[in-house]
């Protein structure tokens, strides 16, 4: 027993003196040794060295197809609420604006006034009244702002009204002229329509009933004149002759009448029953003119009654008369915000009840 604890004791303490401890054994192995004379271990890094193949443009572009595949899929899974909320809210808005559109409002327009509308009513349906009764405070509110300008140019002394051929502007002077002399006021009739032998003798017809004088001016100069000449008067309206919006010639030649400080007001007349994009061109072409208000006739031929809020606010002026009509002098009517905006939401709400019903 002795001798056997002799040899155990020699043993471990050559074990002590030639071996390592196991740490030390540890240690070896990272540097790519084995302990107890092992083969040594290929040392290798840490990240792989050898360069990576890169993929082709096709594998590209089927991994991208299919992480695009996987969030479309992903977010329709998610996300089926909202967009069913979202193309509901689509709808309403392309329906109302085809509503407003159809009778006369601009795109445009119509799609400014159905978002601030719908800010109102979130959750209102086309056919609520209380988004109709919106959309009626959003109208009389953006033209009422018109207002002061428009009974300023009402009630001008001199007025001159231009625009194309054929949208009344002699039939309007004709009714303006009559309501001034039933008044009691002094009124004088001028016209620089020389081209237009009719429209001469139509206003001549006129001048001859009202009693009232007529002025053919042919000239810049000759206007001044006749100006000059019924300056003592109440009311001096001047007709001109029909210039095409598309012939900017035309349009020009008419603004030697009518100088910087030339003495009155312009009327820019436009008919309610041009195309939008014709209606557009007659208010943008005659702007150099730099007209005061706008007069738009013939409401009675057409149901697009929104003309007049998509010309006042193309132009960013004031509407100060309408026409409905070719009696004279009833036909005519100094323009109410309000009352247009009960008119037009009684034709949007006819459009409503028909789509209710069909």
């Amino acid at each position: 027993r002795a001798k056997w604890l002799a040899e155990q004791v020699a043993a471990r303490a050559g074990a002590s003196a030639g071996t390592s401890s196991p740490v030390d054994e540890l240690l070896a192995l990272r540097n790519g040794a084995l302990p107890k004379g092992g083969a040594p271990i290929e040392k290798r890094s840490r990240y792989i060295d050898e360069p990576v193949a890169t993929p082709s443009d096709g594998e590209l572009d089927t991994l991208r197809a299919t992480v695009q595949a996987l969030s479309e899929k992903v977010a329709g899974l998610v996300d089926v609420p909202h967009s069913r909320k979202r193309a509901a809210d689509g709808d309403r808005y392309d329906t109302l604006n085809s509503r407003l559109d159809s009778i006369g409002i601009a795109r445009e327009y119509a799609a400014e006034a159905t978002r601030r509308a719908f800010v109102e009513v979130p959750e209102a349906t086309c056919e609520d009244g209380d988004l109709l009764r919106s959309l009626e405070a959003i109208l009389a509110e953006d033209m009422t702002g018109y207002e002061a300008a428009s009974q300023a140019v009402a009630e001008s002394r001199v007025i001159a009204f231009i625009g194309a051929t054929g949208i009344g502007k002699t039939t309007t002077i004709a009714k303006l002229a009559t309501q001034a002399k039933l008044k009691g006021e002094r009124v004088a009739l001028i016209t620089l329509d020389t081209i237009r032998l009719a429209a001469v003798d139509q206003l001549t017809r006129f001048s001859e009933v009202l009693n009232v004088p007529l002025t053919v001016a042919a000239r810049p100069t000759e206007l001044a004149e006749a100006m000059d000449l019924y300056r003592d008067y109440d009311k001096v309206l001047i007709d001109t002759a029909g210039k095409s919006p598309y012939n900017a010639k035309q349009v020009k030649s008419l603004a030697t009448y009518f100088p910087e400080g030339w003495g009155g007001e312009i009327v820019l007349t436009v008919s309610s029953t041009a195309r939008q994009t014709d209606l557009f061109q007659n208010l943008d072409a005659f702007a150099q003119l730099k007209p005061s208000g706008v007069c738009v006739t013939k409401l009675d031929e057409t149901n697009a009654i929104g003309a007049v809020y998509t010309a006042m606010r193309r132009s960013d002026l004031p509407v100060v008369w309408t026409t409905d009509g070719q009696r004279i002098p009833e036909d005519i009517a100094r323009f109410d915000a309000c009352q247009f905006a009960v008119e037009f939401l009684g034709r949007l709400r006819t459009l409503s009840t028909l789509s209710s019903v069909a």
